[in-house]
C-alpha cells in the first residue's frame, strides 16, 4: 500500500521519521532511533528522492554505529556516498565521509580515518557545513593522537573551540570526548581532564543529554578506587554499546569483593563483543582483569589470549596494555617460562608512541627481562615506573599492584640495607589501594599470594590501628590536602596541576610532610593515612 501514497505524503513522513530518529538518537535510545530511520530510507526510496535518501543513510549509518554494527554503518554511509557523490559537493556528501572516517577510527584503521576524515573536512568547509567539520576534524586529529603525531591534539582541541564557538551540542559533545581520550592516551595533565569533565557535564546539560559525561564518572570512580560510586553509577548505565563494558567492569568490583558474576556470564559478554568494533572488541581485555581478582591465574592466561590481537598499534584502551600486564605477571607467578618470555615480547609489541599505559606495560615487560637476566636493580626502577605509569584516571589500581607486588619480591631477594623498609612500604601502598575500594576478599588473596613468597603485609603484623589519621600531628590543612593526594599516587608536578601551585611548593610541602611525620618516602605517607603504620629504615 505504501507505494500507491502520493510523493509527497512519502517525503512528509520521512521528514518526521528522520527527525523521531535524531531526537531517539540524542536520548540514547538507540533502537527507536534505527527503526525510524529505516523507515525514512524506505519512504524515500518510494518518493525517489535520492538527495534526501542521502540523508536518511547517513542517519542510520549513525544509528547502527550506536548499536554498535560497524559492518553495517560502515555499508549504509558508503552507500551513501555512491548516491550523493553524482551532485557534487554538499553537506550530506562531507557527513557521508566523515561517517565513514569515524568507522575507520573505530576499527583502528588509522591511516584511514585520517585519509577520509580530511576529505570530510574539505568538502564541510566548502559547503559551510560546520558540524561535519567538527566531527570531521575531530576523528582525524585523535587517529593522528593514536599515530604518535602531536599536532592531532591541537587539531582535536581547534574542533573543540569551533564547535564551543558555534554552540553545536553533539559535534560539541564528542570533540569534548575525544579531547578527554587524548588526554589519556598522551597523559595530559590532571587539572586538564578534570576541566574537559567539567565541560562534559556542562554541555550534557545545556543540551540535555548524557553521551560521554556517565563514561567518564565511571572511569573516575573506578579508577580511582571508588566503587560504591562506581557501582551506583553502573547500575544506572542504559547506553547499548557500552552496556557490555558496564557489565564487565562491575564483574571486576563483585568478583574482588567476594561475589564472582554466574559461570558463564563472562563468556557470553564476551561473545557479543567480538562481534563489535576493534575498540569495542578492546573492551574483552576487562575480563582479564576479573579473572585475575578471582584468583585464577591459569583462566587468567586463557582470557589474555582474547587481547594479542589488540597489542599492535591503533588500540588505545588502558585495558589492553593491563591485560598484557596480568598475562605476563601470571606466567612468571605460575613459572611458566616459556609462556613468560611469549608474553615479553607481546608487551614489547607495537608502537612506541606516547600513551601512558603502553608506557606502563613496556616498563613492565623490559623489568621482567630485567630480572631474568640478573639486572636487579634496572628491573626495580622499572617496576617503579611501570607502577607510576597506571595511577590516576585512565590508569589502573591491577596495573600499579602489580609491579608494586613484583618490585616488593625482588627487593625481598635482594636483602639490602633498608630493603625491608622499601617492601614493607611498597605493600602497605598496595593495601591502601584495596582497603578505598573496599574489595576485602581481593586483599584477603593478595595476603596469601605474598605469603606464598615470603611477604608480609604491615597489617599482618598487626600493624593496623583502628582508625586511619585525623591529622592531628600537626599536618595544616594544605599538607593534609597533599598528603592525600600523594597517597592516590600523584606526582609532585600533577598535585601542582590540581591545586594550581607551583611544583616547587608542592615539593616543599611534602618535605614539611615527610619532617613532621618522621619519614622518608612517599608510601609511607600512604600507608599512614591508611591507618597502616608504616615499617620505619
Amino acid at each position: 500500500m505504501s507505494g500507491t501514497r502520493p510523493t509527497e505524503d512519502h517525503l512528509g513522513l520521512a521528514d518526521l521519521q528522520l527527525r523521531l530518529s535524531r531526537a531517539s538518537l540524542v536520548a540514547c535510545e538507540h533502537q527507536p532511533a534505527l527503526h525510524a530511520a529505516m523507515e525514512a530510507r524506505r519512504h524515500l526510496e518510494a518518493a525517489g528522492d535520492q538527495q534526501r535518501l542521502g540523508e536518511a543513510l547517513i542517519q542510520l549509518a549513525l544509528c547502527s554505529s550506536a548499536m554498535g554494527d560497524p559492518a553495517a554503518a560502515n555499508e549504509v554511509a558508503l552507500e551513501a556516498i555512491r548516491v550523493l557523490g553524482p551532485y557534487g559537493d554538499s553537506p550530506d556528501l562531507a557527513n557521508a565521509y566523515a561517517a565513514v572516517a569515524r568507522e575507520a577510527l573505530q576499527d583502528c584503521r588509522l591511516a584511514d580515518a585520517i585519509r577520509l576524515g580530511d576529505q570530510a573536512t574539505e568538502i564541510a568547509r566548502r559547503t559551510s557545513a560546520r558540524s561535519v567539520e567538527v566531527n570531521s576534524r575531530a576523528t582525524s586529529g585523535f587517529a593522528m593522537v593514536l599515530q604518535g603525531e602531536p599536532e592531532g591534539l591541537d587539531r582535536v582541541r581547534e574542533s573543540l573551540a569551533l564547535a564551543l564557538e558555534q554552540d553545536l551540542a553533539w559535534p560539541s559533545s564528542r570533540a569534548n570526548q575525544l579531547l578527554w581520550c587524548s588526554l589519556l592516551v598522551t597523559g595530559g595533565p590532571a587539572a586538564e581532564l578534570a576541566e574537559v569533565h567539567r565541560r562534559q557535564l556542562a554541555i550534557a546539560h545545556r543540551h540535555g543529554f548524557v553521551w560521554g559525561s556517565s563514561d567518564q564518572e565511571i572511569q573516575y570512580a573506578f579508577d580511582e578506587g571508588d566503587w560504591d560510586r562506581a557501582l551506583q553509577l553502573l547500575s544506572t548505565y542504559h547506553d547499548e554499546p557500552g552496556e557490555e563494558r558496564a557489565q564487565l567492569l562491575a564483574a571486576c568490583i563483585r568478583t574482588a569483593r567476594g561475589d564472582p558474576p554466574p559461570s558463564g556470564s563472562i563468556d557470553a559478554l564476551l561473545r557479543r563483543l567480538h562481534a563489535r568494533s576493534a575498540t569495542a572488541r578492546a573492551d574483552c581485555a576487562l575480563a582479564v582483569q576479573v579473572m585475575l581478582l578471582s584468583g585464577d591465574l591459569n583462566a587468567l592466561l586463557d582470557h589474555a589470549e582474547g587481547v594479542v590481537d589488540l597489542l599492535g598499534d591503533g588500540h588505545w584502551r588502558p585495558d589492553v596494555d593491563v591485560a598484557a600486564v596480568c598475562g605476563l605477571f601470571a606466567a612468571v607467578w605460575l613459572g611458566e617460562r616459556a609462556a613468560a618470555e611469549r608474553w615479553e615480547g607481546l608487551s614489547l609489541s607495537g608502537g612506541s608512541y606516547a600513551a601512558r599505559s603502553r608506557k606502563g606495560r613496556r616498563a613492565y615487560a623490559l623489568a621482567e627481562r630485567s630480572a631474568r637476566l640478573g639486572e636487579t636493580q634496572r628491573a626495580l626502577d622499572l617496576f617503579g615506573e611501570s607502577a607510576e605509569c597506571f595511577v590516576g584516571v585512565g590508569g589502573s589500581l591491577v596495573g600499579q599492584t602489580l609491579a608494586r607486588l613484583r618490585r616488593a619480591e625482588l627487593l625481598a631477594a635482594r636483602k639490602s640495607l633498608n630493603d625491608g623498609a622499601a617492601v614493607s612500604n611498597d605493600l602497605a601502598f598496595v593495601e591502601t589501594l584495596w582497603r578505598k575500594t573496599k574489595a576485602t576478599w581481593y586483599l584477603g588473596k593478595l595476603h596469601e599470594a605474598a605469603a606464598s613468597r615470603g611477604l608480609d603485609f604491615p597489617s599482618s603484623n598487626g600493624q593496623l590501628p583502628a582508625r586511619t589519621r585525623d591529622g592531628s600531628v600537626g599536618l595544616t590543612p594544605r599538607e593534609r590536602e597533599v598528603a592525600a593526594l600523594v597517597a592516590r599516587g600523584l606526582t609532585n608536578l600533577q598535585i601542582a596541576e590540581e591545586l594550581t601551585i607551583s611544583e616547587r611548593t608542592v615539593e616543599g610541602h611534602v618535605e614539611r610532610i615527610l619532617g613532621k611525620l618522621d619519614f622518608h618516602s612517599r608510601a609511607q605517607i600512604a600507608a599512614w593515612l591508611a591507618g597502616i603504620e608504616p615499617v620505619r629504615a
